[in-house]
């Protein structure tokens, strides 16, 4: 789940940040603001507005490099962004001054992008600057690895069981030349 409020990083907590980063949400126009990544969550704020947007590591499900619909990072979330006030539960930017409010998806793929056939949404994330891409993206690649999808992770119970399976593996080394001195050429 994500958080719409006022954005609060600290310098200690904060990887990378840029200004003038247009955020995209299903396709939808959002408008420019500031990104941070922090070491607990993606957090982007509008110029716009007092509030912004924050989103913890597990929910984002991927984040890549895009070229389309110019060089950017793509993401896919985990659930369905809802942002009253600026993005609509029709998919459309707005600038309504409803109460900020954030709901889960209940998966039914209304949308008509891949996020939300999944069950999440699609973000894209332009800077103005183009160059800034490769800095978010291994800004993102580094919190992301502090915080590994523990359904990702192998049990102590698997791991052992494929030491004891490694040990029962033979060496099938043959030292013999004529190995191969009955197959067929062609």
């Amino acid at each position: 789940m994500s958080i719409i409020g006022v954005i609060n990083t600290s310098v200690e907590d904060t990887v990378y940040s840029e200004d003038n980063v247009k955020l995209q949400i299903n396709k939808a126009d959002v408008g420019n603001g500031t990104l941070f990544v922090t070491k607990e969550y993606l957090a982007w704020k509008p110029e716009n507005r007092e509030e912004g947007v924050s989103i913890p590591w597990l929910k984002i499900t991927l984040h890549a490099i895009s070229s389309a619909p110019s060089r950017s990072i793509y993401m896919i979330l985990d659930f369905a962004l809802k942002w009253p006030g600026v993005f609509d539960a029709n998919g459309q930017a707005n600038g309504g001054n409803e109460a900020p409010e954030v709901e889960e998806d209940e998966g039914n793929g209304s949308d008509a992008s891949l996020g939300s056939d999944l069950g999440g949404s699609e973000l894209h994330l332009l800077p103005q600057n183009p160059n800034a891409v490769d800095h978010i993206y291994e800004a993102m690649n580094h919190c992301q690895r502090l915080h590994p999808d523990p359904n990702d992770s192998i049990s102590d119970d698997e791991f052992m069981e494929a030491e004891e399976d490694m040990a029962n593996i033979q060496n099938l080394h043959i030292d013999d030349e004529e190995r191969f001195a009955d197959a067929e050429e062609n």
